[in-house]
């Protein structure tokens, strides 16, 4: 008992006390562990996030406050492809060029030709080529709260985090990425 009063000293968990711990059920208990456990995984998890830039959609995303897991997709394909799409390593111009040794300023679109360098916000919200199968995905998270006026990085964070627990935006992720790597 003297360990776990050290414990939920250490993480603060709803101010609760030494003694008190006695009187909780196994059921509050558990809800304070997990608490306390997703606390310590978040900002162990904001830490990293702040010293590696490659994560910055994931940051971006975590700072939404959305609950927004790929572990919960069903299908494991639809979990690679959201998990490439966060965490910056699906294969557009802007990684490919760079396992290759390609100039950041080469990497750019070759569906559209518009030199712009393809990376997934412009793949996902701007790239012409991609207009007819973008267009349904549009109109469908532009009825969520908090899409309509915000800059491309947070537009492409709200997607990405959405998509997750939102079937409808996640087929038209699906949709979009299949006619993209399909060949």
């Amino acid at each position: 008992m003297k360990n776990m009063a050290k414990c939920i000293g250490e993480f603060e968990w709803q101010g609760i006390g030494g003694d008190a711990i006695k009187s909780l059920t196994d059921a509050e208990n558990g809800d304070m562990l997990s608490s306390v456990a997703w606390r310590k995984v978040r900002s162990i998890l904001m830490k990293e996030l702040e010293e590696r830039p490659k994560l910055g959609m994931m940051k971006e995303i975590a700072a939404l406050e959305l609950e927004s897991r790929c572990v919960v997709l069903k299908r494991k394909r639809d979990r690679r492809m959201m998990i490439k799409l966060r965490g910056g390593t699906a294969a557009f111009q802007i990684q490919v060029g760079r396992w290759q040794g390609v100039e950041r300023k080469e990497r750019t679109c070759k569906e559209c030709q518009s030199e712009e360098t393809e990376d997934v916000c412009h793949w996902l919200l701007q790239c012409p080529a991609w207009d007819h199968l973008r267009r349904p995905l549009v109109e469908d998270v532009s009825q969520c709260d908090g899409f309509q006026g915000q800059s491309l990085t947070k537009q492409e964070a709200f997607v990405l985090a959405t998509a997750c627990t939102n079937y409808t935006l996640l087929n038209y992720l699906c949709s979009m990425w299949y006619a993209r790597f399909s060949a």
